[in-house]
């Protein structure tokens, strides 16, 4: 399957016009999609969010009642709505358009996570709430002219040891395993005994947008704010060739 289409919306969840351009934009995700996006989930943080909500209110009462009953709702493209929530949600059996309401980056950091995702309509919670997203991805966002994607790694020199890093890992596995982690402490150590440093969100998120899980990216930004901030630097006498990974990381020797 290609890669997901993105969507962002440029209001918030509290806005009367959210809900049917949210549903307008998925069933434009749907279509563009070949074969045609059947499936189409709501991903909310809990289901109680539909018993008193702005989103309550733009939906009806019909289609709360049953999309709290866990019954499907038929959207005009014939597809079916259903709802899930952060908890709840683990495995998509087949392409699946997402409409993120009440979104933040935590609960787009779960979408992300996910196979056989045809395409995401993210409706934010609150303003900023999903910049690391919106970041990470550059999304369509309606009524305004595209971006270009945004540099989340700007030293050259990191960036180059991260892509070393990410071609050794398995990118499927959830978390990082103790042989994984090993290696991310050495490339980490080298860059921070020779001055290099990024911060660790931006490393989760680019680990994530190379196809990363979301666990696994978080394990690797966490050994990056342990070994990047140390206030000493690393030795790197028991890394192997350390100054010879790090020259091809400068682009010194091919």
């Amino acid at each position: 399957m290609g890669k997901p289409k993105r969507i962002f919306l440029p209001i918030d969840g509290y806005d009367p016009k959210s809900w049917p351009l949210a549903i307008h934009c998925a069933e434009q995700i749907n279509a563009a999609h070949a074969p045609p996006v059947s499936d189409v989930v709501l991903l909310l943080h809990q289901q109680s969010i539909l018993a008193h909500s702005s989103l309550s209110r733009f939906m009806g009462d019909q289609i709360v009642k049953a999309l709290r009953a866990g019954k499907p709702v038929k959207l005009p493209s014939g597809a079916a709505l259903r709802l899930e929530t952060k908890r709840t949600i683990s495995h998509l059996a087949r392409a699946t358009t997402i409409i993120a309401f009440y979104a933040d980056d935590a609960i787009l950091e779960t979408v992300d996570g996910l196979n056989n995702v045809a395409g995401v309509v993210a409706v934010e919670d609150l303003k900023g709430s999903a910049n690391q997203w919106i970041a990470r991805w550059s999304p369509i966002i309606p009524g305004q002219a595209a971006t270009p994607p945004v540099q989340l790694i700007k030293d050259p020199v990191v960036l180059k040891a991260l892509e070393s890093l990410s071609g050794l890992v398995n990118k499927s596995n959830a978390v990082l395993t103790s042989s994984y982690q090993d290696w991310a402490k050495d490339v980490l150590r080298i860059l921070r005994a020779k001055n290099h440093s990024a911060d660790p969100k931006d490393i989760k998120s680019w680990a994530i947008k190379d196809g990363w899980k979301p666990g696994a990216a978080d394990d690797l930004a966490k050994l990056a704010k342990r070994i990047l901030e140390m206030k000493t630097k690393p030795s790197l006498t028991a890394i192997a060739n350390a100054n010879e990974r790090y020259d091809r990381w400068c682009g010194k020797t091919p």
